[in-house]
């Protein structure tokens, strides 16, 4: 939690889930992430240790970070460098320490694994659609081997964002 990125990057995703609370009119409490208040240079004060919600802000603030189009090529591919492969590391870490405190000892079930698995499906969906559009940009054989590993689902979403793009 001491990382100035992993501060960094909770400070970013809290900042898009104010954001999206904003967007669909629900009032947001920065007190639902254990933050107290903000200081003079923008850090978050914790009125204790940050909560989950703060945590899983820090994991959607690395993958902002990680996934910002500035790394993409014009065909959406990954622009993998050792400093974004480092920040890759970090937020596997972090994913991996927030399943760990949440899996019950019983079960032996993370319920943040079981939270990410839920939104990844309408998330993978969205991206097919998105390289469905772009495909025309693309090389064919790249486009083709993409096509191949997706889902049926995933080729369907691509599919219609190609139909859309034409």
């Amino acid at each position: 939690l001491d990382h100035p990125k992993i501060q960094k990057a909770m400070a970013k995703g809290i900042a898009i889930q104010k954001e999206l609370a904003i967007a669909d009119d629900i009032p947001f409490n920065y007190q639902e992430y254990s933050i107290k208040g903000i200081g003079k240079t923008g850090e978050l004060i914790f009125d204790k240790t940050p909560n989950l919600r703060a945590m899983d802000a820090a994991k959607q603030g690395l993958d902002a970070e990680i996934y910002n189009p500035k790394n993409m090529d014009a065909f959406g591919n990954m622009q993998w460098t050792p400093a974004l492969r480092a920040t890759e590391k970090l937020r596997n870490a972090l994913v991996t320490k927030l399943d760990d405190i949440t899996t019950d000892p019983i079960t032996k079930v993370s319920s943040y694994q079981k939270a990410r698995a839920a939104w990844s499906g309408p998330q993978n969906l969205s991206e097919a659609a998105t390289r469905g559009r772009n495909f025309i940009k693309g090389d064919e054989e790249l486009a083709a081997k993409a096509v191949v590993a997706m889902s049926e689902g995933e080729r369907e979403a691509f599919r219609i964002g190609a139909r859309r793009e034409i």
